[in-house]
């Protein structure tokens, strides 16, 4: 390669990854200093930094970062397009739970435009995630799971009653009477159970010869070989922002004709599963035949999200 074209691809490199810091900073910091009212006007006038610092505490590890808010602007005909930028901010709270907020400053492109603005966030626990529709509604989310501790407990009645053992026929037991403390003695006499009902009543109904069979379940690598129409899942951009990845298996039920008829997911990430049961529902497979006779299937799709989609 010639010499001075690498030297011009090496400042174009050094140019535009300045660009992306310096653009970086300038969004974080318009960001930090935004009035919390700005972006939801039920918020104090104070800036959303301090905001954020109140209502997550102080003793939370707080990640601030230029990402993409998962959407493109606008797409030329190349195929090239100019993302939406956020002000990605993510928070370890203490009991482990996350907090990432996305506010939207802007495009990668053409920079800051406009005044920054609540975007979307969620509270992520294990693998359940609780979405987060405006700023204001944060501080109660992040408190409700505490809720319950903190309310009193509830002290039940005493009830008189007396206790009672079991013995055989006849045995004398030792039972308090209610409302006293001393203990009596007599016979206890248990019921014998009722007599059987006479042969010529009828016990329960016959089965009925239309009564569905059992779906008859098949190994998954088999499933997978008789599939006709496969669909991969597309990378949700919430989770994509979560780094959320990894395997999600989806419990498909297979008609007569080879349409899924029923698919819910059994494991997996929350944020991933809603695609992957979108995918599996359109997958289309050979029908499966006992005796020469169409039957109904289950088995389980895996789906795999990888952390660089």
């Amino acid at each position: 390669m010639n010499l001075s074209i690498l030297m011009t691809l090496s400042l174009f490199l050094i140019l535009t990854q300045t660009n992306q810091v310096s653009l970086e900073k300038q969004a974080i910091a318009d960001t930090q200093r935004t009035f919390a009212s700005a972006l939801d006007t039920e918020l104090p006038d104070i800036s959303f930094a301090d905001w954020h610092e109140k209502v997550v505490g102080r003793k939370t590890g707080v990640l601030w970062q230029l990402s993409e808010c998962g959407e493109q602007v606008e797409t030329t005909v190349s195929g090239t397009g100019d993302a939406r930028a956020c002000v990605e901010v993510n928070t370890v709270l203490p009991d482990g739970r996350k907090v990432i907020l996305m506010i939207a400053v802007g495009t990668f492109k053409k920079g800051l435009t406009g005044p920054p603005a609540f975007r979307f966030g969620v509270i992520q626990q294990k693998d359940q995630l609780r979405p987060i529709q405006r700023l204001r509604d944060l501080q109660n989310l992040l408190s409700a799971p505490g809720e319950l501790a903190k309310r009193p407990s509830v002290v039940l009645p005493e009830l008189n009653l007396p206790s009672v053992m079991s013995a055989a026929n006849n045995v004398l037991l030792p039972v308090a009477a209610p409302g006293h403390g001393e203990e009596f003695g007599g016979l206890t006499e248990i019921e014998e159970p009722p007599p059987e009902p006479p042969p010529n009543r009828p016990q329960s109904s016959p089965p009925s010869l239309n009564q569905p069979q059992s779906i008859q379940q098949v190994v998954d690598e088999v499933l997978e070989g008789n599939a006709i129409t496969r669909v991969e899942p597309i990378y949700p951009p919430t989770a994509r922002m979560m780094r959320a990845f990894g395997m999600v298996r989806v419990q498909v039920t297979i008609s007569e004709t080879g349409s899924v008829i029923d698919a819910k997911a059994i494991s997996g990430h929350q944020a991933l599963r809603p695609a992957a049961v979108a995918a599996a529902s359109k997958w289309v497979f050979k029908p499966t035949t006992v005796n020469g006779e169409p039957i109904k299937v289950q088995g389980v799709l895996t789906f795999n999200f990888r952390s660089s989609p």
